[in-house]
């Protein structure tokens, strides 16, 4: 069984801890306008050349929604 993850994307935003199993990503401006993100959680071998358990990796990718942007009409209504 695998001892330790490590996550990585093809963005330049940050990872609270990026060597968590449950993570935080926060995207950077060139990140949201990029729309779209790529993750990938690569694991340990922890029993080496043994072919028990063997170093693996996922790879998820996520589009990123820009947040709306409000408007006022000339009667002050927000849409």
């Amino acid at each position: 069984m695998a001892t330790s993850i490590t996550w990585t994307s093809n963005g330049s935003g940050s990872f609270d801890n990026n060597t968590a199993l449950s993570v935080v990503y926060t995207p950077s401006a060139a990140d949201i306008a990029n729309g779209n993100m790529t993750f990938t959680a690569t694991t340990n071998d922890p029993d080496g050349a043994n072919p028990v358990c063997q170093a693996t990796l996922a790879t998820i990718s996520l589009p990123i929604n820009p947040l709306p942007t409000p408007t006022a009409t000339s009667n002050g209504t927000v849409m």
